[in-house]
């Protein structure tokens, strides 16, 4: 089974002061497995919309909302299986100083998958830093 990522934002939306909420997003695009390695790859969308004051964290997978929660936990640990038992975690460490979101797939850091364009795909257009556990990027574009 083979995980590549494709596209990942990370942006301050808060309505009156912007650090307040957050939006990351993540696009990344799975392949299957034999004895199915001839299917064709899927292309999924990951965003998570985080309110630091409320705490609210809401999920959407594909543009459907799957998860919403409205604690002021200093944690947060989020997961789903897609297709094929593919697993697919949000977890968020809220500390004080650098709040991290990551996002791992099957275990690995979203930062650490091949880029869509290592595949021969048209590649990530990626350009600034994420904390999204070992690389991405950040883009000003909105989903």
């Amino acid at each position: 089974m083979s995980a590549f990522q494709v596209h990942s934002e990370n942006q301050d939306c808060g309505k009156l002061v912007k650090k307040t909420k957050k939006k990351l997003y993540w696009r990344f695009k799975l392949l299957g497995c034999p004895p199915y390695s001839s299917t064709p790859a899927v292309c999924h969308e990951l965003a998570m919309i985080h309110s630091f004051l409320s705490g609210k964290k809401n999920v959407f997978l594909d543009n459907r909302l799957v998860h919403s929660s409205a604690t002021a936990e200093p944690s947060f640990h989020f997961s789903c299986t897609l297709g094929g038992g593919r697993l697919v975690t949000i977890d968020f460490d809220g500390g004080e100083a650098s709040p991290v979101h990551r996002l791992r797939i099957d275990g690995r850091e979203f930062g650490d998958l091949p880029f869509e364009g290592a595949g021969g795909g048209e590649g990530n257009d990626n350009d600034n830093d994420i904390d999204n556990g070992g690389g991405g990027g950040t883009s000003t574009s909105t989903p």
